[in-house]
């Protein structure tokens, strides 16, 4: 999509930004020495042999192991505090529940508005234009496929889920599948945008089918290998999920607010699309690294005293109530003082809550994107392919008459949709151009074809 509504380079500044913010983000579930080898080798593994085939079927299988290890630690210690109401009540009265913070400021770490809306945006730019999710959903072969497999994991889980055994046991695989799944889809996506954007067009443009199998292969081990080292160096952060959702929106804020500039501005073109999104990572860049060296923190977690539990194992818990009661300690202690906090530059900036990181870098991109596209020549909306262009009011409201919303249209001309369907040229002007041909079309049949190769072989067609 953004080499047909922009050009190449702006597709390939998309692809860098997947490429780190994928492998930033897989290598921060799992810090230990044998989960972190482990999981890396047999994620790696049967990425590269079953391709895309066995990352849908081992995510369903993994998906089902996580639901079933949330329900089942939800409902077992519900049972043992006396219910669920209880346990809420408990949790409510040691302030672990803070659904009635509806503050406004950006700083607050979690309040309603954080998550809702800084996380919601998040989840929608990671499911709606993240390269490891969009080619699951094109691996269905019709949309209704797709919704089946949506919906039928879960009716299946509330169907069956009875009263399991090893409680922890499942809970421990729960945490583990999330970690494959977000490993094996990030191996297969990475592979299939370095083969398709970097390899194929400038190193080795008519390598065979067999061949740019194993060269899948390799991209897929040599990713697999880069994940583990990161993981061992993110093992040695504080605070690592933080650290994972904070990259995450350094990198994919920018990758989103690319998206929103191609596909609701009709204005932009391609200077303002690449000059907005390296201003963004920039931006964003600044405060992320700025708020971890300046030891940036809203909120006070809450104590960890483990002293009142009933421990039945041979486990200490004097040790372990010490070790949390020191970990918070510490967390307590690296605040900066007042007075060192009021001479740092630009402080409140970096107290920016990281649940709007993604907000925050696709706004960016948008702004600075409108401005130099403007003072470097718009693109005409009536030059545009209607295909790349999302009719927003028509969609949000299609009771308006026509001459309302025709205005609000911008100068697209979506009647052109079928005349002229598939006739783009690389920066997805509409016209005859049968030197390019049918792009659209292009595309279409390349994701086609993924789902009729053999599993090994569908890495390198993903994209």
């Amino acid at each position: 999509y953004l080499e047909l509504r922009f050009n190449t380079p702006v597709r390939l500044l998309g692809s860098v930004l997947l490429i780190l913010s994928t492998d930033c983000f897989s290598v921060t579930n799992l810090n230990f020495w044998g989960a972190m080898i482990g999981g890396g080798v047999v994620v790696t593994f049967y990425t590269t042999l079953g391709g895309m085939k066995a990352v849908l079927w081992t995510d369903t299988f993994q998906a089902i192991v996580m639901l079933t290890g949330l329900l089942a630690v939800i409902i077992q210690g519900s049972i043992v505090t006396g219910g669920f109401a209880r346990a809420w009540d408990v949790a409510s009265q040691r302030g672990r529940i803070a659904f009635d913070d509806f503050s406004a400021d950006p700083s607050t770490r979690h309040s309603f508005w954080s998550v809702v809306v800084g996380g919601g945006t998040a989840w929608i730019s990671l499911y709606g234009v993240n390269q490891a999710q969009v080619q699951r959903a094109l691996s269905c072969p019709t949309v209704k496929k797709a919704k089946i497999a949506l919906w039928l994991l879960p009716l299946f889980v509330m169907d069956i889920l009875a009263d399991y055994p090893s409680v922890p046991g499942i809970f421990v695989a729960c945490v583990a599948s999330g970690s494959l799944s977000t490993l094996s889809s990030g191996f297969n996506a990475l592979s299939a945008v370095t083969m398709k954007d970097f390899v194929l067009p400038y190193c080795c443009p008519n390598l065979s089918d067999s061949t740019t199998t194993i060269w899948t292969r390799i991209t897929v081990v040599m990713f697999g290998g880069i994940t583990m080292i990161l993981a061992y160096l993110v093992s040695q952060l504080d605070g690592v999920l933080q650290v994972a959702i904070s990259v995450h929106g350094i990198l994919n804020g920018p990758l989103f607010g690319l998206f929103l500039l191609g596909m609701f501005f009709p204005w932009a073109n391609s200077v303002g699309a690449f000059v907005g999104c390296l201003s963004s990572v920039a931006f964003m860049g600044w405060i992320g690294i700025g708020a971890f060296v300046h030891k940036v923190r809203t909120a006070t977690p809450s104590p960890l005293v483990v002293a009142g539990c009933n421990w039945t194992e041979a486990v200490t818990s004097s040790n372990l109530t010490t070790t949390l009661t020191t970990t918070v300690s510490m967390l307590n202690n690296s605040t900066a003082s007042d007075h060192a906090i009021s001479e740092i530059p630009a402080y409140s900036i970096y107290t920016l809550s990281y649940f709007y990181y993604d907000i925050v870098g696709g706004v960016v991109v948008v702004i600075v994107g409108l401005i130099v596209s403007f003072l470097t020549g718009y693109t005409k909306p009536s030059s545009l392919h209607p295909h790349l262009i999302c009719p927003l009011f028509d969609v949000i409201l299609p009771c308006l008459p026509e001459a309302v919303r025709k205005p609000l249209r911008f100068g697209v001309n979506y009647k052109k949709a079928h005349e002229s369907e598939g006739h783009l040229d690389s920066a997805g002007r509409v016209g005859n151009f049968p030197e390019h041909g049918n792009l659209l079309e292009t595309e279409r049949h390349s994701s086609i074809k993924i789902k009729n190769k053999r599993p090994s072989e569908q890495n390198a067609d993903a994209v």
